[in-house]
């Protein structure tokens, strides 16, 4: 971690550097993050130009919404709820520790999202009939068949999230900021060459390929810096309660603020 500066350094020339890096860090930042709204912009406006305001499109639009919503209230709550713990015990007691903690988290939210996306699988048939409104049987059938394959980013996003808050963590932000347009990059390059024969579920197949690549792309550099953690779960495990305990209320607290997700579709 960054040694603190003294005010004499501070206050000195040299110590001028540091805020130009960071100015520097932020500025890349910033621009990594519109790179990305770019290119979902650009996928977002293929798919409607290919695909047009029609079934198929509303289809995958509900299809998507139960996984979108898993994604946004346990996947996006993993960070805020790890990271205070995981920077406390890598100051405390060093790297090893924070690193068993992050492999507990791990072990946590791949046994979490796969429980989830089971009974997602399960209660299908009977929740999206309640989203499905005006929706014939063949668009209905259409919906649940794309809603299989798509259940499959609930469990990427969450790994993808867990590895994105150990690279925040030791101040690697800008695979962080850039892993994301694997998303729309990937659905686009799916979608571009199978959308003639296989329409609708090109999209599909690419979106969960974008997820997917997103979650490699962190693994690979999580584990270049030798900060890949192994899944497993002890009991000695130091903070993992307390983030059990965060993650909940943040959890929570994701699902009151993106109820209107469900509500708006």
């Amino acid at each position: 971690m960054p040694e603190p500066t003294s005010a004499s350094q501070a206050a000195s020339p040299t110590g001028i550097a540091p805020q130009r890096g960071a100015l520097v860090s932020a500025a890349l930042l910033g621009a990594a993050t519109l790179l990305v709204k770019v290119a979902s912009l650009a996928k977002d406006w293929l798919v409607a130009r290919q695909l047009g305001a029609g079934d198929e499109l509303d289809a995958y639009l509900v299809a998507f919404l139960l996984p979108s919503y898993a994604v946004v209230v346990l996947a996006h709550s993993v960070a805020p709820a790890m990271m205070p713990s995981y920077v406390r015990l890598w100051r405390q007691q060093g790297l090893a520790a924070a690193q068993r903690l992050a492999g507990g988290v791990l072990a946590g939210v791949l046994a979490l999202l796969a429980v989830v996306t089971v009974l997602l699988l399960v209660v299908t048939p009977l929740v999206l009939p309640l989203v499905e409104i005006g929706f014939d049987p063949a668009k209905t059938a259409l919906t649940q068949r794309l809603f299989y394959p798509l259940s499959a980013v609930i469990l990427a996003s969450g790994l993808s999230a867990t590895l994105a808050a150990v690279l925040n963590a030791h101040e690697r932000f800008a695979a962080t900021a850039l892993a994301p347009i694997a998303v729309p990059l990937g659905t686009l390059a799916v979608f571009a060459l199978y959308q003639e024969p296989y329409g609708v579920d090109a999209l599909a197949a690419g979106t969960v390929v974008g997820f997917v690549v997103e979650l490699l792309i962190l693994t690979t550099v999580v584990a270049w810096h030798g900060l890949l953690p192994l899944p497993r779960m002890r009991s000695s495990d130091g903070g993992l309660g307390h983030v059990s305990s965060q993650y909940a209320h943040v959890a929570f607290g994701a699902l009151l603020m993106s109820s209107s997700l469900v509500v708006d579709q």
